[in-house]
């Protein structure tokens, strides 16, 4: 009788041991999960929106929800699509769940060689009156497989 005492005592601790173990996992799975998923909402966010030098057409309303500034060292070649993207993921930062478009925006580029200097970026963050369903935009990520990079 004692011997199976000890057994079952060792299977016990066994069980529990794989339980734990298999909670873990899980638990890191659900993690990576979770991650990945607000990597796919803030790309899809910042890719939403829309950066443009001009004012938007008439039959276009918005709202303002305010002035960003992106200001950043260069020592290369310019690149306006990288300019973009900080504007984008600025708008997004400052104004999450609301920003559609940055518009009427104005590059400064103070240079005294050409190939260095600072480039300062200024623009307004709007919200279209028929602004998108980022809740949607969101859920449809869930249905997605995407990879992170």
């Amino acid at each position: 009788m004692k011997r199976f005492v000890g057994f079952a005592s060792a299977l016990a601790i066994d069980v529990v041991a794989m339980s734990l173990r298999g909670c873990s996992l899980v638990a890191s799975v659900q993690q990576t999960r979770d991650e990945r998923r607000r990597e796919v909402i803030q790309r899809t966010d910042i890719a939403h929106v829309y950066v443009t030098l001009d004012d938007l057409p008439r039959d276009k309303p918005y709202k303002v929800l305010g002035d960003i500034k992106y200001s950043e060292p260069f020592d290369s070649e310019l690149d306006q699509a990288e300019i973009n993207r900080h504007l984008r993921a600025l708008a997004v930062a400052m104004y999450p769940d609301q920003a559609d478009a940055v518009i009427k925006v104005n590059d400064d580029i103070q240079s005294s060689s050409g190939t260095t200097g600072t480039v300062t970026a200024t623009g307004e963050v709007v919200q279209f009156d028929t602004s998108t369903n980022r809740k949607m935009l969101h859920d449809m990520a869930d249905e997605i497989v995407a990879s992170p990079r």
